[in-house]
C-alpha cells in the first residue's frame, strides 16, 4: 500500500510521531505514574517492607519507569519523524558549510535520506542511553534523602545484632541532632557524600561527557592545570575551600550547634557551614563570618554535644545535733538516686562502654568531706543527662538544690556562709 502511495507513508510517519509526542506530554501520564506508585507501595508493604521504605522504593521505581517511558516515546517519535524523509532524497554538499559533512557517512559528497535517518538514530540512541542513565542516577540520589514519613523511635531502636538497621539510619537522617544518634548521623552523612560522588560520576557525569566527545583524561588534565593556577593565585581561598570540604566531611560541628572557637574569643551558634567560611551568630547578637581554615587549624569546643552535664557542689552545714549528720547524708543520697534527670549507675556504665571506657564518671553520690572553718562539708557529685540544654540544666540543678535545702531544714541544719564583712576580715 505504501509502495503504491508514496505520499501516504510520510503522513503516517509524521502523524505517528506527533501522536507519540502528545502521549509523552499528556497529563494522563502523570496520573498513571501516581496510580502505579500507590500500587507498588501496597505490593512492597505486602512483601514485608516498612511503610517508609515502601514509599521510597515505590517513588523511585515509578519515577524511573515513568520518565524512562517518556524518554523512549520521544526517541521513537523523533526517529519516526525523520523516517518520513523520502528515500530518493539526495543533497549535494559540495560547496556547502563544513558542518554538514557529519551527515555524509560514506564520504561521497552527497547526503542521502538513509544517511540522515542513520545519523539521527545513532545520535538519539546515545542521547537516550545518557538520559536513562541520568534518570537512574537521580532516582538513586533521591532514594538516599530522608523520607517524609517519620520513623518512630520504637521502629528505629529495635534490637539488632551488629550493624544499624535501615530504620535506625533513616531515623538518624531525620533527627541528626538527637544525642542517641548524633554520631551515627555524622557517619551516615559522610557515607552519603561518598555515595553521591560514586553515583553522580558514573551515572550522570560520564555518559554526557562521552556523548559530547569529551575524554576523561582531558577533564582531569584541565582540572589539574586550573587547580594549580588557582592555588598559586589564591592560596588563602584554596586553603579555606579545602578546609570547608574537610569540615563538611568530618562534621566536628553542625548547623545549630553552639561552639567555642579561639580559646573563648568566639562563642555562638553555627548558622551555616559554607565552602570557604562559616557563619556564626555570636552570643552578643552579631553575625560573624569565620574562615574555615581558622576553624580547622584552631581548637573548637562543641558545647552542644554533651554526653553528660556534671554537678559538683560543696555545702557547708551547721547542725545543733551532730548525730543527724549521717541521716542527712543518707537522705540527700536518696534525693540524688530518685531524681529522673540524674544519670544512675546503669546509665553511666552504658555510656562508659559506648565511649570505650574513656570517661571518668561515677554514680550520684553525697559524701561527708570533713570539717572546715564554716562547719561540716557535704560534697554532692552527680551528672545530669547530656540532652538537656543550658536552661533545662539550670532548672534541673535549681530544683535539685532546693530539694537538698528542704532536707537541711527538715533536719534542723543550716547552710554556713560568709557575709561581706566576715569575708573581708578572713581575707
Amino acid at each position: 500500500f505504501f509502495g503504491l502511495h508514496p505520499v501516504v507513508k510520510p503522513l503516517v510517519y509524521v502523524s505517528s510521531s506527533i501522536w507519540l509526542m502528545t502521549l509523552a506530554l499528556s497529563a494522563n501520564a502523570v496520573a498513571a505514574t501516581g496510580a502505579m506508585r500507590r500500587r507498588l507501595e501496597k505490593c512492597l508493604q505486602a512483601l514485608g517492607c516498612r511503610h517508609w521504605l515502601a514509599d521510597k522504593l515505590a517513588e523511585a521505581i515509578s519515577s524511573c519507569i515513568s520518565r524512562g517511558s517518556r524518554a523512549m516515546l520521544f526517541f521513537a517519535a523523533i526517529n519516526l519523524g525523520f523516517s518520513a524523509v523520502p528515500y530518493t532524497w539526495v543533497f549535494d554538499i559540495r560547496g556547502a558549510p563544513p558542518y554538514l559533512k557529519i551527515l555524509d557517512l560514506d564520504g561521497d559528497g552527497k547526503i542521502q535520506a538513509r544517511e540522515v535517518v542513520s545519523f539521527v538514530f545513532n545520535l538519539s540512541r546515545r542521547v537516550l542511553l545518557s538520559v536513562l542513565s541520568s534518570i537512574v542516577g537521580f532516582a538513586l540520589l533521591r532514594l538516599k534523602q530522608p523520607t517524609g514519613i517519620l520513623v518512630t523511635t520504637d521502629e528505629a531502636f529495635k534490637p539488632r545484632k551488629t550493624l544499624p538497621t535501615l530504620s535506625l539510619i533513616m531515623y538518624a537522617k531525620q533527627n541528626p541532632r538527637k544525642s542517641e544518634v548524633r554520631m551515627l548521623a555524622r557517619r551516615v552523612g559522610l557515607v552519603s557524600r561518598v555515595l553521591d560522588f560514586c553515583i553522580a560520576v558514573p551515572l550522570v557525569f560520564l555518559p554526557w561527557t562521552h556523548l559530547l566527545g569529551i575524554r576523561l583524561q582531558t577533564v582531569l588534565a584541565v582540572g589539574g592545570v586550573g587547580g594549580l593556577a588557582v592555588g598559586l593565585a589564591a592560596q588563602n581561598l584554596v586553603g579555606n575551600l579545602i578546609a570547608g570540604i574537610l569540615i563538611n566531611l568530618n562534621r566536628p560541628f553542625a548547623e545549630g550547634d553552639e561552639i567555642d572557637a579561639g580559646s573563648g574569643a568566639l562563642s555562638g551558634i553555627v548558622e551555616q557551614i559554607g565552602l570557604t567560611a562559616t557563619r556564626i551568630n555570636h552570643l552578643g547578637g552579631m553575625p560573624v563570618h569565620v574562615p574555615n581554615q581558622k576553624l580547622l587549624n584552631g581548637v573548637v569546643v562543641n558545647k552542644t554535644v554533651k554526653d553528660f552535664r556534671p554537678i559538683n557542689e560543696t555545702i557547708h552545714v551547721i547542725t545543733s545535733d551532730m548525730h543527724k549528720l549521717p541521716v542527712l547524708v543518707t537522705q540527700i543520697q536518696e534525693i540524688l538516686d530518685a531524681h529522673p534527670d540524674i544519670l544512675k549507675a546503669d546509665s553511666i556504665r552504658r555510656l562508659n562502654e559506648a565511649r570505650g571506657g574513656c570517661l571518668k564518671l561515677y554514680r550520684p553520690t553525697c559524701l561527708f568531706d570533713g570539717y572546715g572553718d564554716l562547719g561540716a562539708r557535704l560534697k554532692l557529685v552527680a551528672n545530669a543527662r547530656g540532652t538537656l540544654n543550658s536552661i533545662q540544666f539550670a532548672e534541673v540543678k535549681s530544683k535539685l538544690l532546693l530539694q537538698v535545702n528542704q532536707c537541711l531544714i527538715d533536719n534542723g541544719a543550716t547552710v554556713s556562709y560568709l557575709n561581706g564583712a566576715a569575708r573581708a576580715t578572713s581575707n
